[in-house]
């Protein structure tokens, strides 16, 4: 149990501060700052990460809210799991711009806001909402699950997620947009500079205007028969180039 902050240093060596004793975790009251080769970090409650380097993977278990108030730089894989050992999801907030996850990101937790530069999903899982600010591609080697809304922004760079479940309606921002959801799917207020490529296992609808300046191509098309469904886009979009439609 430590009431103010913790830094450690490792020097290029491994933190493991995961030690669970007759389900007694570490309690910290301060923010965490980590240096070192790989951090494994458990947390009994609430845990602010302060500027943290890791050049290699981190793995953070906390039954409770997760939030930051140093940049984050992390080479390898990042794992953020938000949940008590009775099943009790919390939320994570890790929304600093600056924040440098080079390897995949995997994130379970109630809502979930995170800033990046790139941004590469890992095995994803969102009983909330889900809000992505990034400052370069947004990619994914994992499944994304997010039962509420989703928001992604990628400024001017590319959004590439075919691999997910977007229960609720999802906005996109960004430069070249593929998107593949395996159930229905409803767009919110999106606006895409290059070409948006949507495909839906079942309807497409939308709740927001979309603005795409290059080309749109639509599917609403089960891959696995020859079923297909319906495509409801008729908010005041702005379609500036060529519109390709399947369903």
């Amino acid at each position: 149990t430590v009431g103010g902050a913790t830094t450690i240093n490792a020097q290029g060596n491994t933190i493991a501060l995961d030690y669970v004793f007759l389900n007694d975790k570490n309690s910290f009251t301060g923010s965490v700052s980590l240096i070192g080769r790989t951090a494994t970090l458990a947390s009994a409650n609430n845990l602010m990460l302060g500027a943290s380097t890791i050049s290699g993977d981190l793995t953070v278990n906390s039954s409770g809210v997760v939030t930051q108030n140093g940049t984050l730089s992390v080479n390898g894989a990042t794992t953020i799991n938000a949940r008590s050992d009775a099943g009790q999801l919390y939320d994570i907030n890790l929304t600093d711009i600056s924040n440098n996850f080079s390897g995949a990101v995997s994130l379970r937790g109630q809502n979930v806001s995170i800033g990046s530069g790139a941004l590469k999903f890992g095995q994803t899982s969102v009983s909330g909402n889900l809000a992505v600010d990034a400052g370069g591609d947004v990619a994914q080697t994992g499944l994304v699950i997010v039962n509420g809304t989703t928001t992604l922004n990628a400024g001017t760079n590319d959004i590439t997620l075919t691999n997910a479940y977007f229960n609720d309606a999802v906005s996109l921002t960004g430069n070249n947009v593929s998107l593949s959801n395996n159930k229905s799917l409803k767009l919110n207020t999106s606006h895409v500079n290059g070409n948006l490529t949507i495909h839906a296992d079942g309807s497409v609808t939308q709740s927001g205007a979309l603005e795409v300046r290059g080309v749109t191509t639509v599917s609403a098309t089960y891959s696995g028969t020859a079923t297909k469904y319906d495509i409801n886009l008729s908010n005041n979009n702005q379609f500036i180039g060529p519109v390709t439609l399947t369903g």
